[in-house]
């Protein structure tokens, strides 16, 4: 995570708008890719309860195909780099075929299933929309929510449609990008190589209290 220059958050806003206006301030000026996920994390048995909760103390019904999504952090992330006029927000929905129904796909598909079971998603689905920051109403709280949750609602509707007909548009018109591995072994040790200083410096602790 460090060596992509993730942010790592508290999720206490009042240290985590400081800590977000610091970091994206120091790259604003450069080419860059900020990954965001306004609804936090992924869908799952845990996340779920938490969006029906939050959904339900707001007084809104929640989704069904995603987890409501929170407005402050993407908002303050979108300020921090306004005055970049290079800008562009790049609104990605992402889905997975072959799921069963009312199983979530990090259950479905799992570093153990890819790996050593070998069962992974043959395809994965993506629909993008790109949206220029004067487009975005991001000088008015209220304004910008509605802007967001008018995404979402769209998202769900592409999604409904997934699970119906396996395609996120109606006209079912995509283009087909093959992904390859040049080198299938390295990228799979590179997934894992970051464990290896983590199993040394254990082995290591371990040997040092067996002498003690």
């Amino acid at each position: 995570m460090q060596f992509f220059n993730f942010i790592f958050l508290k999720r206490n806003w009042s240290k985590d708008e400081t800590t977000l206006n610091n970091q994206l301030g120091s790259i604003s000026d450069d080419n860059f890719t900020l990954l965001l996920f306004p609804e936090g994390t992924t869908l799952s048995n845990e996340s779920r309860p938490r969006s029906i909760r939050y959904t339900e103390k707001i007084g809104v019904k929640d989704f069904d195909h995603l987890l409501y999504p929170r407005v402050t952090g993407l908002l303050a992330s979108i300020r921090a780099l306004k005055h970049n006029s290079l800008v562009d927000i790049i609104d990605t929905t992402i889905a997975y075929p072959n799921i069963p129904k009312d199983i979530y796909g990090q259950d479905y598909y799992s570093l153990r299933s890819i790996f050593f079971n070998g069962k992974f998603p043959d395809i994965i689905h993506m629909h993008m929309n790109s949206y220029s920051l004067e487009d975005i109403p991001i000088d008015n709280d209220e304004n910008f929510t509605k802007w967001l949750l008018s995404r979402w609602q769209e998202k769900e509707k592409r999604l409904e449609l997934f699970e119906r007909s396996n395609a996120l548009d109606e006209a079912d018109d995509y283009e087909d990008i093959p992904i390859t591995f040049n080198k299938p072994l390295m990228h799979t040790l590179d997934a894992f190589v970051w464990f290896v200083p983590m199993i040394i410096t254990w082995l290591i602790y371990k040997t040092i209290v067996n002498l003690l």
